[in-house]
């Protein structure tokens, strides 16, 4: 399985992620369409809206907030306290 790399608010990098947990933290409003993202194949980092065909990405749905992803680092959610 692809494994992902996405740079939080903070532009540290976090994962190694499968496709479908960085989808959960999209859909979750935990990383958003310009999160820069890589895997293995990639030259460079790009947004993640650029990889609509790949990962289940839903942009009409709005974002829900859910827990988080079991191993993301501690505040990664964004929440504080």
């Amino acid at each position: 399985m692809t494994e992902w790399y996405y740079a939080d608010r903070q532009r540290q990098q976090q994962g190694p992620l499968q496709g479908f947990e960085l989808a959960r933290l999209f859909n979750a409003g935990q990383v958003d369409g310009q999160t820069l993202v890589w895997r293995e194949g990639l030259p460079e980092w790009r947004p993640l809206s650029t990889f609509g065909d790949e990962l289940p990405l839903d942009f009409n749905q709005p974002a829900t907030r859910l827990d988080p992803v079991p191993g993301a680092p501690a505040g990664a959610d964004g929440a504080t306290g």
